[in-house]
């Protein structure tokens, strides 16, 4: 059997060819990490790349925010069941965490003096981005709506920074939050920091 004949040096040198594989090394392993779901178990892994799925159709990512992003979004979700009636998040307070509604319905109720003001928000919505963007109070009260669970995906504050999402993301204004809060007189601005 014949030997192939060696390759030719590399034009570089061998310090070139060192640091370019160690690159392609680091650069492999952080691709891995990004797509490698949490945990080990397959149910974890079929929940993972659904959720990744999911995020790539809600709408405010998807127009604004690269497919590399969501599995580091995806990561750092924390998913919370909320019962019937149960206040996700109270108007006039400061709220810490950003939330996507992933399953049943949100109902957003604005009070003041006058009246009363509601409507609902379903899969894919969100909320909290003005409060925690701004440090603004929250414009209105949102609770689990009923009849079945409301099931949110959030971050923290701190979790949505460190993504950098406070840079990477504006929020549209939506009739469902902004204008009722414009139907009260109350400012209708989502600040972008």
């Amino acid at each position: 059997a014949q030997v192939p004949p060696p390759l030719p040096a590399a034009p570089f040198g061998a310090a070139f060819e060192a640091q370019a594989m160690a690159c392609l090394t680091g650069c492999w392993e952080a691709l891995q990490g990004m797509l490698t779901p949490p945990g080990n178990e397959e149910d974890n892994e079929a929940e993972y790349y659904d959720l990744m799925g999911w995020l790539s159709t809600v709408p405010l990512f998807k127009k604004q925010l690269s497919p590399a992003e969501l599995p580091h979004i995806a990561r750092a979700l924390k998913t919370k069941k909320w019962n019937p009636g149960e206040p996700v998040e109270r108007q006039g307070q400061t709220c810490d965490s950003f939330y996507i509604v992933k399953s049943g319905k949100a109902l957003v109720i604005l009070q003041d003096a006058k009246s009363d003001l509601s409507t609902e928000l379903v899969r894919g919505d969100y909320f909290g981005a003005r409060s925690l963007v701004s440090h603004f109070p929250s414009v209105a009260t949102i609770c689990a709506a009923g009849p079945e669970p409301l099931v949110t995906l959030s971050l923290t504050r701190k979790e949505f920074e460190k993504l950098g999402l406070h840079k990477n993301l504006t929020f549209p204004r939506r009739p469902a939050i902004d204008g009722l809060a414009a139907e009260d007189g109350s400012s209708d601005a989502t600040p972008k920091s």
